[in-house]
């Protein structure tokens, strides 16, 4: 009995002085780490410990900045080190323990700026410096051949959507080449035109705009660029490709791509033409997803770049682009119109749309290349652009079932605009690195000339209706010039700002002239009701402004206040001055090299003249209004912005909010309204064509509210992107609108899907839904209801190997609600294939579909309305591509 007692006590006794030997034999440290200046905690510190044991001991300190470790006994510890990236490094030796001690680290902010950092893993190596991030593309797997744009969607910050390019849910507005401009008018142009296999990295960019960089300031804002470092041995050759496609229903393509590169010389130019209602700048070069489009519908143009440097000063970039769309669009429409009684109407007929639109543009950019003294830039501009249209309609009125009327209806219309402007940028260096003096000059002309006719006639019954025509000629100039001059100053490397003073003219002529006229076969005469009209307004504005700026390797904090001196003249004599203060404010913290934080506040305020009250009119309101004297006071603009952008080794972050809030009180105090077609001003009061009115309109005070929030969340190693943005708008103007639009959005999402050793990438899915109220508020006029706008778009593109990739591209659409209680659907789908035949030559075959269904049905009293409509889209329909490239690399 005494041996079954004794034994498990033994036992029990060895094991616990075992453990309490055990126990003795370890240290435990613990630590935290603060930062010498603010005594604040310091996240993500490399704590190495080096004992006697050749293994060291590592760990890192949370976000409270503890650390804790343990060691064995028997080992002395030789050194502590702690590491981290905006902190000195800090080496303790001979370090000797004590129990039950808590030690505290101090470690020292780095003065020096932190110049990089390398981020390291199986996806690209993405490197920080400062406000550029590198992305190498020798780590980027991509097809064979493929165009640089392809790249673009393995790059996790970036997102393509609607043909823009965005960096961390930020519009990208500037695109170089080695940091020269390329193809400045269209941004997505280059990464059509380079191979991906000459690109060496791309370079993401917060940088300062032209002219901050020119006149040597610092406004505080912040552009998104993208920089294209070409390979060393790509910078000297000629390569391009050339497209050419033909398929079912006459249908069409060809594009041609070329570069020739030359050290200093470039030359580039793209040829496109199709009538598959398609840009040359589509990217997924062979497989896209084409937009509504039908038999008649070409497209045309021509884009080319030169860029140079001569006599070792200056550098020369020219752009001229030429672009031609015809249209040909036949629609079928057929309007029904029932009664309780049992009486029935019917409207049946087409429509014949022909459309030209012709646009040319000539931009030139002069900017000497050297870093002296005194710095030029010039870059004059043209665009010269032509639109014919012509609509032909012809509708048959039934009434039960028996032929009434057959009414033609034949229009045109003309437009001329011709823009001739430029700046001009002047920059001298006082004291190098300590102050400049610039001065800018800016002038634009813009002058437009439209006519447009309309005929009308019943063919059943000339004699007793008549012919009805409408013409309308008018003719409009504007002219801003404006010039500022500006002195900055650095008062030492953290603090800097400047001065500047700018005067701004403005003219706006418009001249207009519409003849009615109805003529009676029957009765022998014609009326002609003719109205002329004219506005005309100046405005001189007077600016002074000055801007402070402070910052260092973590910290930004810029502030700019400017006056305003207003003075406005009407085509009335009528004269308004204004003296406003704007004033904003921009906070940047950069908690760490990969974290930034930035809130924004802005007050301003504007001046709505006469020509844009005009233009607000005339688009939300179906009547011609033309303004006389005008009371106006200034809009007040409040803006909140708020963003965090977190970039680590498998992911990134970016959210943006953004409150915005527009007040408006403005009076209209004589007002001419010319009726251009018979109009209901409310339920008693009918007026017929040519009708004139004068009317005292109070606008009274306007307001307009937009809240909105948004996140980019691009996952490195899932190789997957998602966007997603919230917003409200309402705007609520009284005296004409008021207006509630709703939108929530994923705008896109970028995924990649690993299937065993293949891959579905360069993928997005876009889901958006917009909801608009609006109502017009003149005469008794009923709020419309909410109209619901949904868009899906998805993109699939399956690449069973380097040289074979599968395409597929969905677009549905559909409008419910408004006034006539509309509702549209609307469905585009095409899948294809694409293989690499040989080195140069790849194939591709595409079907194409393409449905659309209009209905319109509203109820009118005790009557039902209906209406069908229906296009000549081409429906379902194939094409088979072919695509060569060429290119011829090296030499001088």
């Amino acid at each position: 009995m005494l041996r079954v007692v004794l034994f498990p006590f033994l036992f029990f006794l060895n094991l616990f002085f075992a453990i309490h030997s055990f126990a003795q034999e370890k240290e435990i440290i613990k630590g935290v780490v603060l930062d010498s200046v603010t005594r604040l905690p310091v996240f993500g510190v490399n704590v190495v410990v080096q004992t006697n044991d050749s293994v060291p001991l590592k760990i890192t300190s949370d976000a409270k900045g503890e650390f804790c470790f343990s060691f064995s006994s028997t080992n002395c510890i030789k050194n502590i080190r702690l590491s981290h990236l905006t902190y000195d490094t800090g080496l303790l030796k001979n370090f000797v323990t004590r129990r039950d001690q808590k030690y505290t680290f101090l470690l020292a902010p780095r003065i020096k700026e932190l110049k990089e950092v390398d981020i390291e893993d199986d996806e690209p190596i993405r490197r920080i410096r400062g406000d550029t991030t590198d992305y190498e593309l020798s780590h980027i797997k991509y097809r064979k051949n493929a165009d640089a744009d392809e790249t673009l969607f393995l790059i996790p910050e970036i997102m393509l959507k609607d043909g823009r390019i965005f960096s961390n849910g930020e519009e990208v507005v500037k695109i170089t080449v080695d940091g020269r401009s390329f193809f400045t008018s269209d941004p997505m142009t280059l990464f059509k035109l380079l191979p991906a296999d000459a690109i060496k990295k791309i370079q993401l960019i917060n940088g300062l705009s032209e002219e901050d960089i020119f006149m040597g300031y610092d406004s505080g804002e912040r552009l998104k660029e993208i920089n294209v470092v070409l390979k060393d041995d790509m910078k000297n050759g000629v390569f391009g490709k050339q497209i050419a496609g033909i398929g079912s229903s006459k249908t069409y393509k060809s594009d041609t791509y070329f570069n020739m590169f030359r050290n200093d010389k470039r030359f580039s130019a793209i040829f496109n033409n199709n009538n598959i209602n398609e840009e040359a700048n589509n990217y997924s070069s062979l497989l896209q997803s084409s937009s509504l489009s039908g038999p008649d519908v070409r497209k045309r143009s021509l884009k080319i770049n030169v860029n140079e440097n001569i006599f070792n000063y200056f550098d020369v970039d020219l752009e001229t682009a030429f672009k031609q769309d015809k249209a040909k669009i036949e629609t079928y429409r057929e309007r029904n119109l029932f009664s309780i009684e049992g009486a029935e109407t019917a409207n049946r007929g087409n429509n014949i749309a022909l459309t030209k639109n012709n646009i040319n543009t000539i931009l030139l950019k002069l900017k000497n290349s050297q870093s002296a003294k005194t710095r030029i830039l010039i870059d004059p501009r043209i665009n010269i652009s032509k639109i014919q249209q012509t609509l032909s309609s012809t509708y048959d009125n039934f009434i039960l079932d028996t032929l009434s009327s057959s009414i033609n209806n034949n229009s045109s219309t003309d437009i001329d605009n011709i823009s001739l402007g430029g700046t001009a940028m002047l920059s001298r260096v006082l004291i190098p690195g300590k102050n400049n003096l610039g001065v800018v000059f800016n002038a634009v002309r813009d002058m437009s000339n439209s006519s447009s006719d309309n005929e009308t006639f019943d063919a059943l019954k000339p004699d007793l209706s008549g012919i009805g025509s409408y013409r309308q000629k008018s003719k409009t100039i504007r002219k801003n010039i404006n010039a500022k001059i500006v002195y900055s100053h650095l008062f030492n490397k953290f603090l800097k700002g400047y001065l500047a003073y700018e005067i701004l003219k403005s003219h706006y002529t418009l001249v207009n002239e519409s003849v009615n006229t109805k003529d009676s076969t029957l009765m022998g005469f014609s009326i002609d009701s003719i109205l002329s009209n004219n506005v005309r307004w100046r405005q001189r504005t007077n600016k002074a402004f000055g801007n402070l700026n402070f910052s260092n390797n973590h910290f930004m904090l810029a502030s700019n206040i400017s006056f305003f001196s207003d003075d406005l003249d009407t085509e009335k004599g009528q004269k308004k001055k204004f003296n406003y203060l704007n004033s904003d404010l921009n906070l940047s913290y950069a908690i760490a090299p990969d974290k930034n934080f930035r809130l924004s506040y802005t007050r301003s305020h504007t001046i709505p003249n006469v020509q844009q009250l005009q233009e607000i009119i005339s688009v939300e309101n179906p009547l011609n209004i033309s303004l006389g004297n005008a009371t106006l006071t200034p809009e007040v603009n409040d803006k909140l912005s708020i963003s965090y952008t977190s970039l680590s080794k498998s992911s990134s972050l970016r959210m943006n909010f953004v409150s915005e809030i527009d007040v408006v009180n403005n009076k209209i105090t004589s007002s001419i309204l010319n009726l251009q077609g018979d109009s209901v001003i409310s339920e008693s009061l009918i007026l017929p064509s040519g009708s004139q009115i004068f009317k005292s309109v109070n606008l009274g005070s306007g307001k307009s509210i937009r809240n909105s929030i948004s996140a980019n969340f691009p996952f490195i190693k899932k190789g997957w992107l998602l966007d997603l943005e919230l917003s409200n708008i309402i705007r609520d103007y009284p005296f004409l609108i008021n207006t509630i639009e709703m939108k929530n959005q994923i705008n896109s999402t970028n995924f990649k899907i690993e299937l065993g050793n293949r891959t579905i990438n360069s993928s997005s899915l876009s889901y958006q839904v917009n909801v608009d109220k609006s109502s017009f508020n003149f005469g008794n006029s009923e709020n419309s209801p909410f109209i619901i706008n949904h868009r899906l778009l998805l993109n699939l593109n399956y690449d069973y190997d380097l040289n074979n990739r599968i395409s597929s591209n969905i677009e549905y659409r559909q409008i419910n609600g408004g006034t006539e209680n509309t509702k549209t659907s609307f469905l585009l789908w095409n899948i294809g294939f694409e293989t690499q035949i040989v080195k140069n030559l790849a194939l591709s075959v595409l079907v194409y579909d393409i449905l659309n269904n209009y209905r319109n049905e509203r109820r009118i009293f005790n009557e039902f309305y209906s209406e069908t409509q229906r296009t000549n889209f081409l429906g379902k329909y194939f094409m088979v591509n072919l695509r060569y490239s060429f290119r011829k690399f090296g030499g001088s």
